[in-house]
C-alpha cells in the first residue's frame, strides 16, 4: 500500500464511493474502507474529506451538477419539448444512478439550504428548472410564480423517479406507465 500519495485521490475516492453507493447505499461506507480500495493509507482520505458526511455531501454535489448538465442539453428546445426533455433527463438520471439519486435526496439535510458546494450545486439545479419553467410560461425568471411552479415540477419529477427506480409501477403494462411526455402534458395542461 502506498503511504498516501495518489494522482488525484479526491477524484479516486469519489469514484470509489459512488460505486459503493450504487452497489450498497451509503450505510456501510467508510473512509478507511475507501482508502484500502484505492490503495492509500487509512488516514489519507481525511486530507480531502474530514468526515464521511463531507464525502457524501461532495458526492451529492457531483450528482446535482450532473443532473444540471443533463437539463442543459435541452436549453435550446421549444417549450413543451424542453419540459419533456427535462423530465426525460430527470427520470433517466435517477434510473442510471439510483444509489446516488437516493443519496442526493434522502439525506437528513436540505441541500437547497446548505451554504457549501452541495448547496450551490442543488440551487444551480433548481435554478435550471426555474429557467425551464420561466421559458415555458414566457415569464422572467424573477417572476414570483416561477419558484413555486418549479417546485411543483420538481416534486412531480421526483415522485415519478422514485416510483420508477423502486419499480412501484412494475405491475402496470409498459404503455400504462407515465412517460416524460405524459408528465410534460400534465404540467402544460395544468399551466394553461
Amino acid at each position: 500500500m502506498n503511504a498516501y500519495h495518489h494522482g488525484d485521490l479526491r477524484a479516486a475516492l469519489l469514484d470509489r464511493a459512488r460505486r459503493a453507493v450504487e452497489a450498497d447505499g451509503d450505510r456501510g461506507l467508510s473512509l478507511r474502507a475507501l482508502a484500502t480500495a484505492v490503495g492509500v493509507s487509512p488516514n489519507a482520505p481525511y486530507r480531502h474529506f474530514p468526515t464521511k458526511e463531507s464525502l457524501l455531501a461532495a458526492l451529492s454535489a457531483l450528482g446535482f451538477a450532473e443532473l444540471t448538465a443533463r437539463f442543459a442539453a435541452y436549453e435550446g428546445a421549444a417549450g413543451y419539448e424542453r419540459l419533456a426533455g427535462c423530465f426525460d433527463a430527470y427520470l433517466g438520471y435517477a434510473r442510471d444512478n439510483p444509489g446516488l439519486y437516493r443519496l442526493m435526496f434522502g439525506r437528513d439535510l436540505d441541500p437547497l439550504s446548505c451554504e457549501d458546494a452541495l448547496g450551490d450545486a442543488a440551487r444551480a439545479c433548481f435554478t435550471a428548472l426555474m429557467a425551464m419553467v420561466a421559458h415555458l410560461r414566457k415569464l422572467d425568471i424573477a417572476d414570483p410564480a416561477i419558484p413555486k411552479t418549479a417546485a411543483l415540477v420538481w416534486s412531480l419529477s421526483h415522485g415519478a423517479a422514485l416510483l420508477d427506480i423502486d419499480r412501484a409501477t412494475a405491475f402496470l403494462a409498459e404503455d400504462q406507465r407515465p412517460s416524460a411526455g405524459d408528465l410534460a402534458k400534465l404540467i402544460v395542461g395544468g399551466l394553461d
